[in-house]
């Protein structure tokens, strides 16, 4: 999916950069060098692709560990502009025990931090982070 937007040939109005965010569990070098590439040359510098390493799963880090990068990624840090449009595609999730018996009560609870409580607590960020914008959540679930 991150690839596809990448390959968009649309520029943004005025010029104002693209910003791709990616959050994951685990390096998310090797997408970001994918859409890099996967970009038409013509747009290259109209393209700023971020990456950023994080468990959704784990609530006790969560929030402290998104505010700064909710922070680094406000409305007027980076362009001094309020975006047209802010779409956040969120596929963070995990089938985890699902078709095997549970083996704790920890790991139910870990699948429904990663599969609910972040996604929804994500989702609602974003909206708020961008209401000024066009905004469009899509949650894509295992």
């Amino acid at each position: 999916i991150a690839i596809a937007f990448a390959q968009s040939p649309r520029l943004p109005k005025d010029h104002v950069p693209l910003e791709a965010v990616l959050l994951a569990r685990s390096s998310v070098e090797e997408t970001k060098n994918l859409m890099k590439s996967a970009r038409c040359p013509v747009h290259e510098q109209s393209f700023v692709v971020h990456g950023y390493t994080i468990d959704l799963g784990n609530l006790t880090t969560l929030e402290r560990i998104m505010d700064p990068i909710w922070h680094r990624h406000s409305l007027l840090s980076t362009t001094g502009k309020v975006p047209d449009r802010a779409i956040l595609i969120n596929c963070a999730g995990t089938t985890g025990f699902i078709g095997r018996n549970p083996t704790s009560l920890q790991d139910i609870q870990h699948a429904a931090d990663l599969n609910f409580t972040s996604k929804t607590w994500l989702s609602s960020r974003f909206i708020e982070q961008y209401s000024k914008s066009n905004t469009t959540v899509v949650n894509i679930s295992s």
